[in-house]
Order: C-alpha cells, then sequence, then structure tokens
C-alpha cells in the first residue's frame, strides 16, 4: 500500500485534523528533500562546464525553491493556530496550492539533473544521478502525502 492510500482514509476527518496530519506528515519528506538538495548544491564547484556552464544557476534555483518550499512547509503549525483549530478546506486549498509551486520547481530541477551527462566532468561524484533520482523520489512521496490530505479529487485505483 502506498503513502497516499495510508493518509487517504484520514481525508474524511475535518480540515483541522487533516492540516495537523499534514503538518506530521511533511516533516519527514521536506527533510529529506532539504538534505538531498544540500547535497547537490554541495557538489557545484566541480561542475563549472554542466549544461553549457549554467549548471551554478541550476543549483541556485534548486536551493531557492528549497528555501521557498521549507518556508511554506513551516507555515502549517502557524495557520492552524492563528485559525484556533476553524480552518476551512479553502484554507487547507490555499496552502495547498503555495507548495505545490516550489515543489514544481525543485521536481524540474532535479529531473534535468538527473538527466545530465556527467560521465566526463572530472570532480563529479558517480552517484550524481542517483542523488537526484533520490530527490525525485522525496518529491513524490511528499506530493502523495499533500494529495492524500489536501486534493479533492482522489486518485483512480489501480486495478
Amino acid at each position: 500500500m502506498s503513502r497516499y492510500d495510508d493518509l487517504r482514509v484520514h481525508f474524511a476527518k475535518s480540515p483541522a485534523e487533516r492540516m495537523g496530519l499534514l503538518t506530521r506528515e511533511m516533516a519527514e519528506p521536506v527533510g529529506e528533500i532539504r538534505r538531498l538538495a544540500a547535497e547537490l548544491r554541495a557538489i557545484c564547484p566541480a561542475a563549472p562546464d554542466l549544461f553549457g556552464g549554467r549548471f551554478a544557476e541550476l543549483i541556485d534555483i534548486l536551493g531557492i525553491s528549497v528555501h521557498k518550499l521549507d518556508d511554506v512547509a513551516a507555515q502549517a503549525p502557524t495557520l492552524l493556530a492563528r485559525m484556533n483549530g476553524d480552518l476551512r478546506d479553502d484554507d487547507v486549498h490555499l496552502f495547498r496550492h503555495d507548495l505545490l509551486t516550489p515543489i514544481g520547481t525543485v521536481r524540474g530541477v532535479a529531473k534535468m539533473l538527473a538527466r545530465a551527462d556527467v560521465s566526463g566532468s572530472p570532480g563529479m561524484p558517480p552517484d550524481f544521478a542517483a542523488r537526484a533520482q533520490a530527490l525525485i523520489g522525496a518529491l513524490s512521496e511528499l506530493k502523495d502525502v499533500l494529495d492524500a490530505l489536501t486534493d479533492v479529487r482522489g486518485r483512480e485505483s489501480e486495478p
């Protein structure tokens, strides 16, 4: 059973209960995203020629987007407290929307990095693509958590 399936049963709970669960369930994947992005950023000086010399810019975009993701995720407890537990589905939807932008940007950069041919780049770790792929996996896990607890539309069951 997927993380989505495990959490989707909680969608019937109140928006405040779902936001509390979402806050707890997001912590692990957001931490993993932060860690993996930091590892990829640390590689930056070793790869000046990748992407036509634009590798550093991609890594900057990755860093900015992960920071934004962190900022938005950190707002969940504040949102709950500010609303005194009287959260509406619209509030949860807005929170979801605010998270989707940095998630999409980080995912796009991670996919580009995962496809990069770094075999001829000196100083690049042999597991560079695997690290980028792990970042994509952590993003998928975060998206599963977010979808299960905030998306009104349920996913189709796989036969």
